[in-house]
């Protein structure tokens, strides 16, 4: 039984190296199609950068792009950025598939050496650490430069997902962060207050006391919080608020077992092992964490600003989001994904010119609804989207996130060291300490090889 509960973990944890915000919702069939800002200054940067698109304009030679995404939620969304794209260039035809998810990266690795495939394509960061140093993505950096495209309304924590040694390999399409989502008629039943933004690592543990409910024989009907071992969802944001990393900012080798992180760890754990308040992972193999929350079985759950319309749809005005708890301080994962092109395509010029086009205001403002646009000051079509929300909370986090989740050297084998010690650590097959000394081992002979 462990067994199989360990590889059920290990397809978890590997299938996040996929999630940001585009990734969310999979795709089952492949598809092609082609096809209110801000007020104040992020206005007038919007409308300066569009005319100066316009002012820029030149004729390219014909050419047909691939473009590839995963996502088919954003179909439309791509295609106005297309479409917007052939207002100036009416001749650079492109042609939007989608990819299966599962079956996106080994669409990538078995085409890019060759030139054969998608000439530009979203990546998220977990591939751009291996992707980038492999030179089969376009190094956008001197192309930035040379056309003075102005990359400062774009989240510096998202940007540093996709550089390399000191050059941008993609423009930032979009961004992701998480909240805590809560059942508000639970907390009104027992006549608790709201999270809100005092909220501390204790308040959230003396809340999900009050808030989990047992049967007389014991079984528990209804848990207070849930402790999920993602590391994009939960884990990696309990890190950041106890003062910890898993890589080094400074060197990038891991530090998982830190003295801040194992104190995280026992922390998480105790709420699950000792306070009872959250789930086993057991549990959550027989039903998921957004499945348990949105069914009413838990009042709490750490989780990403991509799922807003699906949770609301699924709760209506139940439904309660504030900003994560903190301890030592406020920290939030960012994630977020990148348009990026292809180093081996038949058309670099035009190529280019459509990313440059992905990095205006009217090419990241087509976009917003189901995600974030990268752009700042582009949020509103986010907010619109549920209106009854307080999305801001979300990206609001921007101001206290981080990005560092992923290794730049060895990327699949590093992270695969330390999620392994993860499904140890949740299964109770080893105590926190030896978990995470034997992550901090395996991890960094995977980094140096």
């Amino acid at each position: 039984m462990k067994k199989l509960l360990a590889i059920g973990l290990s397809v978890l944890l590997m299938a996040v190296s996929l999630m940001g915000c585009g990734s969310k919702q999979e795709t089952t069939s492949s598809k092609t199609t082609t096809g209110t800002t801000q007020q104040g200054t992020t206005q007038q940067a919007a409308t300066q950068q569009e005319t100066t698109q316009e002012e820029t304009k030149k004729t390219l030679k014909d050419a047909t792009l691939e473009f590839y995404i995963w996502n088919e939620a954003q179909l439309e969304g791509m295609s106005r950025i297309i479409e917007g794209f052939n207002k100036i260039y009416p001749n650079v035809k492109v042609n939007l598939q989608v990819i299966p998810t599962n079956q996106y990266k080994t669409k990538l690795q078995t085409t890019l050496p060759s030139g054969t495939g998608a000439d530009i394509f979203w990546l998220n960061a977990g591939d751009a650490a291996q992707f980038m140093p492999s030179g089969l993505i376009m190094e956008l950096q001197s192309l930035i430069d040379r056309d003075k495209v102005d990359m400062t309304p774009f989240p510096e924590t998202i940007k540093k997902l996709y550089t390399y040694e000191g050059k941008l390999y993609g423009i930032p399409k979009d961004y992701d962060t998480i909240g805590l989502w809560f059942n508000k008629e639970m907390f009104d039943k027992v006549g608790l207050k709201y999270p809100d933004d005092t909220w501390t690592w204790n308040d959230v543990l003396e809340n999900a006391k009050k808030l989990t409910i047992r049967n007389s024989d014991g079984t528990v009907e209804q848990y207070g919080f849930i402790v999920h071992p993602t590391p994009q969802g939960c884990l990696n944001n309990f890190i950041l608020q106890n003062g910890g990393f898993v890589y080094d900012p400074e060197t990038g080798e891991p530090v998982i077992n830190s003295p801040q992180n194992i104190e995280t760890f026992k922390f998480l754990l105790d709420m699950i092992n000792v306070h009872k308040v959250s789930p086993t992972y057991a549990e959550l193999q027989e039903v998921n964490q957004r499945n348990m929350f949105l069914s009413g079985k838990a009042a709490m759950l750490t989780d990403g600003s991509w799922l807003a319309k699906n949770f609301y749809e699924a709760m209506g005005d139940k439904l309660g989001l504030a900003p994560l708890p903190k301890n030592k301080q406020r920290g939030v994962m960012i994630h977020g994904l990148a348009f990026v092109g292809a180093a081996k395509t038949k058309y670099p010029e035009q190529v280019w010119e459509f990313l440059k086009y992905c990095a205006t205001p009217e090419a990241q403002r087509a976009q917003a609804g189901v995600i974030i646009p990268a752009y700042k000051g582009m949020e509103q079509g986010y907010y619109d989207m549920v209106p009854q929300l307080p999305l801001k909370i979300l990206t609001d986090a921007v101001s206290y996130s981080y990005s560092n989740f992923i290794p730049l050297r060895n990327a699949a084998e590093v992270s695969k060291a330390i999620n392994d010690e993860y499904i140890n650590m949740f299964m109770g097959l080893k105590d926190v300490e030896t978990a995470l000394n034997d992550a901090q081992k395996n991890a960094t002979e995977a980094f140096h090889k």
